[in-house]
């Protein structure tokens, strides 16, 4: 028993140990060497994307199309395209007050103050422009998960998350141009973010891979709403009586409109 049991371990030992060379150990699939980032992820991603229509929205963001100007038109542009590709975020409409400054060991500050939205830049970014969208990536992210009720306990946390949802919301191309710099003669080093580059590299192939597969399996359109009017109306007889007299009414009607006409006429009637 004991040298079944001295075997078992190698076994997991070599299972979780990396190769090397290809001599040791079986690799480590990335879903498990970044399980908490792909939970993250997935949840975010079902949360963002909601039914399976949306995934055929143009999803990622090009740098090239955010409109010239100050840093307040990118970010209303950033707002548009999360609002279009995650529409189950609650994605303000109010475009932040922007404001520069000097800041300890970060690129940019969301914050609240009495209630206002207002984003901060670091003065030592302001003449990288790629540098600046990386920065407003991230904070739109803050912005739009704070409106959405959506957060971490702990702060590392929820700064992670907030990466997280760059990718979710489309916005990789944008993080990844400006994230990081070497030093040059023009300009100092910097490196924004809180995951590891290949914690970024995982997000950025995983989320692309999940709205392709649709292994998030999500319901369409028509199944949430059925749903819904399940919820409304539990009773069988009842909803079919309902939509029968919706389809008299509005013979041209869809069976989608059909459904959203009769929960919003049963509301209505229960007020």
């Amino acid at each position: 028993m004991f040298r079944f049991l001295q075997r078992l371990v190698g076994l997991f030992r070599n299972l979780l140990s990396p190769s090397i060379d290809g001599v040791r150990g079986t690799p480590i699939p990335d879903e498990f060497r970044f399980a908490k980032l792909k939970w993250k992820i997935d949840r975010l991603a079902i949360d963002a994307w909601q039914t399976r229509e949306s995934l055929a929205q143009e999803f990622t963001l090009n740098p090239s199309a955010l409109p010239p100007g100050p840093p307040d038109r990118i970010i209303q542009a950033v707002l548009n395209h999360v609002r279009r590709v995650a529409p189950g975020l609650s994605v303000p409409m109010h475009v932040p007050h922007v404001e520069a400054g000097s800041l300890v060991d970060a690129g940019g500050q969301f914050k609240t103050p009495d209630g206002w939205a207002r984003i901060k830049l670091a003065n030592h970014l302001l003449s990288d422009r790629t540098a600046v969208r990386a920065v407003i990536a991230h904070e739109v992210c803050h912005y739009v998960l704070e409106n959405s009720g959506i957060r971490e306990s702990s702060v590392d946390e929820n700064e992670k998350l907030t990466d997280a949802c760059m990718f979710v919301c489309g916005l990789s191309l944008l993080f990844l141009e400006g994230y990081q710099r070497a030093a040059t003669e023009h300009g100092t080093a910097h490196r924004l973010g809180y995951l590891t580059d290949h914690e970024y590299e995982f997000a950025s192939r995983y989320v692309l891979q999940l709205r392709h597969d649709d292994s998030l399996v999500l319901a369409t359109n028509a199944d949430r709403l059925q749903r819904r009017l399940v919820a409304r109306i539990p009773d069988k007889n009842v909803r079919e009586r309902l939509i029968g007299f919706a389809q008299a009414k509005y013979p041209l009607k869809t069976d989608n409109e059909i459904c959203e006409l009769v929960i919003a006429d049963y509301e209505r009637d229960r007020r």
